[in-house]
């Protein structure tokens, strides 16, 4: 019985590890902007180690900018530029944004964390600003009523 106890807890520990894990913070720079809570990055790991990967903003979700929805569209678009806009007075200000809690992503080759710039977190202003709703797992809510 003790025995069955240890191992129980053993695979508890070790899973539980494992699924929790993140990494960060790190200074990257924005190569890209895919839509309102994706973007792509450049973040050097180490040195002579340069990782370009794709970044979706944990906690967040926008609309889509490919969808059937002309309204979605345009708020997709919209969500997008107010990315670019918010990345482009960050970079008058510096060099690099910082990235922080990254999780590998549910798609092969994205990675999802926060992304900040001048003490700002991207996916707080979308969220306040309208552009963006909290994520939800399998959350097929339509943004717009015209599909």
């Amino acid at each position: 019985m003790t025995r069955k106890i240890i191992i129980a807890l053993f695979i508890l520990l070790t899973t539980t590890n494992v699924i929790a894990r993140t990494y960060g913070p790190y200074d990257a720079n924005v190569v890209s902007v895919i839509d309102g809570d994706t973007v792509i990055i450049d973040v050097m790991v180490w040195p002579q180690q340069l990782v370009r990967t794709a970044l979706r903003i944990k906690g967040v979700d926008t609309p889509e900018k490919r969808t059937k929805s002309a309204c979605e569209k345009e708020l997709g678009l919209a969500a997008m530029q107010f990315t670019k806009e918010f990345l482009a007075v960050a970079y008058q200000n510096v060099e690099s944004v910082m990235v922080y809690d990254i999780e590998i992503g549910s798609f092969a080759g994205r990675v999802v964390g926060g992304l900040m710039a001048n003490g700002v977190d991207l996916g707080t202003l979308l969220l306040s600003n309208g552009h963006a709703r909290e994520y939800r797992r399998n959350n097929h809510d339509l943004w717009c009523e015209d599909v």
